[in-house]
């Protein structure tokens, strides 16, 4: 386990306020416990990703049926499946389906059936505990951990978004205004999920005369998804905590706040998602025959810029902020 939170050092460094309750968590992780289980699975899929042995490959299945049977008994105990170390358990399973394809590049870690269901379980366990999990500061950061794994899960046609303005004015009831720029970070990500869930719809229908019929609005909500605040109004003090346009001219700050560099991050991450599913509805639309009503819609060159202009964000954000033994490559044992 020492060798997979090595590997994740990247996230400690950017996100340090985040997710400086996960060690505490393992530290106090009892042998035979759902998260000491999930552990050693997670350990056992890394050992497979270097040595791809046999006995490596064997030893880390055996890991994984033994940390699902585990988490199988905490999902089913009225106690434990409201507690944060199942929480912490079923998302470092999900880590275990990202080793699982960083060992195998034929396998999406994202498009295997064990990541699904992990994260589908992680959102019902969430939503199982009401305001409870953002009743304390360790209950918010562990909400921040696999919010981007649900968020990530509901990139499917005609997902339902329900939950998470409730989650959101629940964080809110509970967190200090120093944890209002994660917030909105939040509220970001989730507004543009759920524009390209519409659109992963559309695709999917594949009703042209609606694709082309509702091509404008999507583009309109994309222009303005840095705006977005619902379910809160403009007057809150958590919206005041603008995000700004990535496509803008990268200038390090004189002053950030904890997580600054990490919550820029998740917000080009989103965009650049977003980005890449308008151009691909565009694509689609402008293939389809146009008529009166609806004439044919060009492929934004805008947008292909856009795109363009947000990897060379990230490029800014990872080279000013990120130490260069975070950025050197890791070779292969």
């Amino acid at each position: 386990m020492p060798f997979v939170l090595d590997e994740l050092k990247l996230y400690f460094t950017l996100a340090d306020d985040v997710f400086s309750s996960v060690p505490r968590l393992l530290s106090k992780a009892r042998e035979g416990s759902s998260l000491y289980s999930a552990c050693n699975a997670v350990g056992r899929a890394y050992l497979m990703g270097k040595t791809r042995s046999a006995k490596a490959v064997s030893e880390g299945a055996r890991a994984y049926g033994n940390a699902l049977s585990t988490l199988r008994s905490a999902i089913g105990d009225r106690k434990e499946c409201r507690s944060d170390n199942t929480l912490l358990a079923i998302w470092f399973l999900s880590m275990f389906e990202v080793f699982l394809g960083a060992s195998d590049p034929s396998v999406r870690a994202d498009g295997t059936p064990g990541w699904k269901s992990h994260n589908q379980v992680l959102t019902h366990l969430v939503s199982l505990r009401g305001s409870e999990i953002f009743a304390s500061l360790n209950g918010r950061r562990l909400f921040t951990i696999i919010f981007s794994n649900v968020l990530a899960h509901a990139l499917v046609p005609s997902h339902d978004f329900s939950d998470c303005p409730t989650w959101f004015i629940k964080f809110h009831q509970h967190c200090q205004p120093s944890e209002y720029p994660m917030l909105r970070a939040h509220i970001y990500t989730y507004q543009c999920a759920r524009i390209i869930s519409r659109i992963l719809r559309l695709i999917d229908v594949g009703d042209v005369d609606e694709i082309l019929s509702c091509s404008w609005s999507i583009l309109q909500e994309i222009n303005q998804v840095e705006k977005a605040t619902y379910p809160f109004s403009s007057e809150e003090p958590v919206t005041k905590y603008e995000v700004e346009p990535l496509t803008a001219p990268y200038t390090c700050p004189d002053h950030t706040y904890p997580g600054y560099i990490g919550i820029q991050i998740t917000h080009t991450v989103f965009r650049m998602r977003l980005s890449h599913h308008a151009l691909w509805l565009l694509d689609y639309a402008s293939r389809a025959p146009s008529s009166a009503s609806n004439p044919p819609i060009p492929m934004s060159e805008r947008l292909v810029r856009h795109q363009y202009d947000l990897t060379e964000s990230a490029h800014h954000l990872s080279s000013h902020h990120i130490p260069a033994v975070y950025k050197a490559p890791i070779e292969p044992l």
